[in-house]
Formats: structure tokens, C-alpha cells, sequence
């Protein structure tokens, strides 16, 4: 009986994720990545997949489409790595804006105190810290407001008032 190796599972990429390699030669993977990228490029000119597969010689549009979200998903990759190092960058610069503004602090002027908040502020939005504002609407304001509008109805009905809504546009 001959010996079976087990079956390598794929590994499952995370959605963003780089997949580890494009099959095939140096040559072969240098062509691959050129036809994503002209495939990337002719979708964001409106082009369709059936389009696309038929100017770059895929043989599907479902082909074309896999191209297309690879080299989406490889944007969207370089673009979260050059975001984090342009956050890191841009919170270097507001310590240095910081420090001068504390440095020129002598007498804390009302213009380096008006510095140290636009660059905490900065500081803040960058790092997401800035948590959104809620705005709750009570159910009971809202059945009060109802209850109060059914009454000056009412009334005004039993006083034969039309109550009917006009329309402004005649």
C-alpha cells in the first residue's frame, strides 16, 4: 500500500489581506501584475468585466472580476500602510509644534495656549479619540408632543375649524 501524504489546507486570507504570492516565473508574475493593473484600470473607466476580459484576453469575466478585487485588495493594503506611516509622520510634527508652542510659553500667551489646543485637537481626531456626539429623542417627548397635536386637533374640529393642511403653492 503506498503512503499518502496529507493535503496541505489553504490557508484562508482575511479579507484585505495580500495573498503570499502570484504563481509562475518572474517574467510570468511581472505580466500577471501589469494585466491587474490595466484590468483596475479599465474598471474605474466604466469599463465592464465582459469588456475587460475581452480586451485583456481573460478567459471569463469571473476572471477579469478576481483580477480586479486582487488588485483592489492590493491598493487598499499599500494605502492602510502609507495611512499609518502618514498618521506616525503627522503626530511627530504636532510633538515638535507642541514643544516650540510650550518652549515660547514664557508667560503662557493666550497665542502659544491657542497652538497647544489646535494641535491636542489634531492629536485627537488623528487617533480617533474624538468620540461621535449622540443625540437621543425620548419616545416619551415624542408621545408627548403626539398627545398634544391630537388634542389642538380635536379641538379644533369641535370649534368647525377646517383641519385640513393648506397648501402654500396656489
Amino acid at each position: 500500500m503506498t503512503e499518502q501524504r496529507p493535503r496541505r489546507r489553504k490557508r484562508a486570507t482575511k479579507q484585505g489581506e495580500r495573498r503570499p504570492y502570484i504563481k509562475g516565473t518572474i517574467e510570468e508574475q511581472k505580466a500577471t501584475l501589469a494585466r491587474r493593473a490595466e484590468c483596475f484600470k479599465m474598471r474605474m473607466q466604466g469599463r465592464t468585466f465582459p469588456e475587460i476580459a475581452a480586451a485583456l484576453g481573460y478567459n471569463s469575466k469571473q476572471s477579469a472580476w478576481s483580477d480586479y478585487q486582487a488588485a483592489l485588495r492590493d491598493a487598499r493594503n499599500e494605502y492602510t500602510d502609507d495611512l499609518e506611516e502618514l498618521r506616525a509622520f503627522e503626530l511627530v510634527r504636532l510633538d515638535a509644534i507642541a514643544a516650540r508652542a510650550w518652549e515660547y510659553d514664557a508667560a503662557m500667551d493666550i497665542k502659544a495656549l491657542d497652538v497647544l489646543l489646535k494641535v491636542a485637537d489634531r492629536r485627537a481626531r488623528l487617533l480617533g479619540l474624538d468620540q461621535p456626539v449622540k443625540h437621543e429623542l425620548s419616545m416619551s417627548l415624542l408621545d408627548a408632543e403626539i398627545a398634544r397635536l391630537d388634542a389642538v386637533i380635536a379641538a379644533a374640529r369641535e370649534n368647525g375649524e377646517d383641519t385640513t393642511a393648506d397648501d402654500d403653492n396656489d
